[in-house]
């Protein structure tokens, strides 16, 4: 049934401000800002919160930009934002590829006297990553204590995921072993040590890597599974990308397009040309088959915002 602006009329901030987020969930960001709309036309004032949920539903709706002009309305209504609406538009940023905005949000709310939190950091963190700016994420990470911050396992991936992309290897795996010391690795922290090592033209070490998986009781993924494939084929070692595809399979872990593009591509680079064959013709490719030209780091750092955000 179409929603009907007329069934909120008479109602309170607090039912609206639900029903903009009920409209982030479904990621209809144009309802929600009806809603906005309607509830000023009757002369409501929107609190921080209000803000903060408009906010989540832009981000929820892939609409990156819209976020950051909310922050001049508030200005100029005299609305006072939280460091959670921060830690919204930070994230926004971030996923938006906008390093360098997410840096100077963070300024600005420390500029304000908001306290950073977990969230706004690992947030501003994932942005720096994302905009290969290591030294950026590492100076982040080294202020963490100094405002009384504990890193979490999340804040520690994004890091060894922000080292790795830069062909950090070393950094990333030193990194690994400090978090290891007070917390236990996951599915996503391996990956990400992986795919750096890969990264690093260090295709053995990825390997050992994905065999340590058992000692944490883990089950390699698709994810990383495709970080050590793509380590093969950085390092041209075709032959055991080829035989970690086949494991996958065994694995009953289903090779999505990433993850055969990367052993095609260890293959062609080799000049396998017979093998590469044998592989198209295994998943059925064509040779006018696009596949995916998504990077593992991408797939990592979407795993690592899964992890928790202050998004629900």
């Amino acid at each position: 049934m179409p929603w009907n602006p007329l069934d909120l009329r008479g109602a309170s901030l607090k039912k609206r401000t639900a029903r903009i987020g009920d409209f982030g969930k479904q990621q209809q960001w144009e309802m929600a800002v009806q809603v906005m709309q309607d509830l000023r036309s009757e002369l409501l004032q929107p609190s921080t919160f209000t803000y903060s949920s408009l906010a989540t539903a832009f981000v929820r709706s892939a609409q990156w930009e819209r976020p950051l002009e909310l922050l001049g309305e508030m200005h100029r209504e005299k609305v006072r934002p939280d460091i959670h609406f921060f830690s919204t538009l930070i994230s926004a940023c971030g996923v938006g590829q906008d390093w360098m905005a997410s840096l100077a949000l963070f300024s600005d709310l420390k500029a304000r006297s908001l306290q950073p939190s977990l969230v706004g950091y690992n947030a501003t963190l994932n942005a720096c990553s994302k905009g290969y700016e290591w030294e950026a994420a590492v100076h982040l990470l080294s202020n963490m204590p100094c405002q009384k911050i504990r890193p979490d396992r999340m804040t520690l991936t994004i890091c060894i995921t922000a080292l790795g992309k830069s062909s950090l290897w070393q950094e990333s795996l030193r990194l690994f072993e400090q978090m290891q010391l007070g917390m236990t690795a996951d599915l996503v922290s391996m990956s990400s040590v992986i795919n750096a090592c890969g990264n690093g033209m260090n295709w053995q070490l990825s390997l050992i890597l994905l065999d340590d998986l058992k000692i944490y009781d883990l089950r390699p993924n698709v994810t990383t599974y495709g970080a050590a494939i793509a380590a093969c084929e950085s390092g041209s070692a075709w032959s055991r990308a080829v035989e970690l595809l086949g494991r996958m399979q065994r694995d009953q872990c289903t090779p999505n397009a990433i993850v055969i593009g990367a052993a095609l591509a260890a293959c062609q680079t080799s000049m396998q040309v017979s093998q590469a064959a044998k592989l198209m013709q295994k998943f059925r490719l064509s040779p006018t088959t696009k596949l995916s030209g998504r990077s593992f780091a991408d797939s990592l750092e979407g795993g690592c915002l899964q992890q928790g955000t202050d998004l629900e």
